[in-house]
């Protein structure tokens, strides 16, 4: 009877060991020898297993990863060449997968980025492609629409038509917002022990902050999701609720105290992060001192808050001298203090009541100038 015993036990504790295993057989034509990396997509808390091997070796166009999972995960592949070709996310659960990564595929998401990625019969996966995806897909040809709008504005040389098509963008864009976040909050509703929407989840909260449909979301699933997924994005939707619209602005003693000159009282501020090696950010600069100089005696005020590292300071100060960028400049070494806002995308631009309230986020140039008209 104890013999019986333990070989039950053990086939049991073998059983669990097989269904948290992972390996995923690989090919690709964008390398023939050289090296892949199997890259996260989420925070470290998401996945309670490290991968054996990050990076593995590719021969003959072919790569093998092996690892444990505990509940379905997703990853991207870097192929180590001279561009580093990176894939689109894919999903993979416990189990042996073939996946195939092909330079003339797309993302099966048009809004994503990377190579496509074939992952053949993996549940999770397929979910994502063949159950999700097509809901959103209206999204995705809202969404390329609105780009090809939106740049358009920059051509029309008409101030009053400019504004127009400024605001009837942003318009648009937000309403595209609402439909992806509603696609995501009615998946959850009707699939809420799904184990690919937290990823979606935490991914919808990196790209655009925090909203309440965010939190709906996560109580459809949280009563079915582990733990250390749950903790987690709990934890990140409480730290992007306090950077959303109608919350004191989390870094100001920090800049009033740390500014290149003295913060006068102004209506308006926008609070602008940067580093010296950021090319859009410096693009950005030239529309920037033109709304500086038509409304900073109006009561607009700006604050540049640099994350450059120490071996960047120079740039920094020589960047600043010669385009003589005049407002209050900010350095935050390192990002220090950047970080523990979150802040994960420059440029990225708050603008601020008198009270230092946000009253916009994620703000450019145009509808900047569009909102000071309004209000200054």
């Amino acid at each position: 009877m104890k013999n019986l015993l333990f070989i039950i036990f053990c086939l049991s504790s073998f059983q669990v060991f097989a269904q948290s295993k992972f390996v995923i057989d690989g090919k690709t034509n964008a390398l023939v020898n050289g090296k892949a990396i199997i890259t996260l997509t989420s925070p470290d808390e998401f996945y309670p297993f490290k991968i054996k091997k990050d990076t593995v070796l590719i021969r003959n166009h072919s790569f093998t990863f092996t690892g444990k999972l505990k509940y379905p995960e997703r990853f991207r592949i870097q192929i180590a060449d001279k561009d580093d070709d990176l894939t689109e996310p894919f999903f993979i659960s416990a189990g042996y997968h073939k996946i195939n990564i092909d330079t003339a595929s797309n993302p099966h998401d048009s809004l994503e980025v990377g190579i496509g990625v074939t992952v053949r019969n993996d549940p999770t996966n397929d979910e994502y492609i063949k159950k999700f995806l097509p809901l959103y897909n209206h999204v995705s040809e809202q969404y390329n629409d609105y780009e090809r709008a939106k740049s358009k504005c920059n051509s029309i040389k008409d101030h009053k038509a400019k504004k127009g098509c400024v605001l009837a963008a942003e318009a648009e864009g937000e309403s595209i917002r609402q439909s992806s976040n509603n696609v995501l909050l009615n998946y959850a509703k009707a699939n809420p022990k799904s184990p690919i929407v937290p990823w979606l989840l935490e991914d919808a909260i990196f790209h655009f902050g925090y909203t309440d449909c965010y939190q709906n979301v996560f109580n459809e699933f949280a009563k079915y999701t582990p733990d250390n997924i749950n903790v987690t994005i709990k934890k990140y939707l409480a730290k992007q609720k306090l950077k959303s619209i109608g919350y004191p602005f989390l870094l100001t003693d920090f800049i009033k105290s740390n500014a290149s000159k003295k913060m006068y009282p102004s209506r308006y501020i926008l609070v602008d992060f940067w580093f010296s090696g950021c090319a859009p950010c410096i693009a950005q600069f030239g529309q920037l001192k033109n709304i500086y100089k038509k409304f900073h005696n109006k009561g607009f005020e700006i604050a540049a808050v640099s994350v450059d590292a120490k071996g960047t300071i120079p740039k920094y100060k020589k960047l600043i001298a010669a385009n003589h960028y005049v407002w209050p400049q900010v350095l935050d070494l390192n990002g220090v203090k950047t970080k523990t806002m979150d802040i994960n995308a420059f440029p990225s631009g708050f603008l601020l009541d008198s009270n230092w309230k946000i009253v916009k986020t994620r703000i450019n140039p145009d509808i900047l100038n569009s909102f000071l008209e309004d209000h200054l």
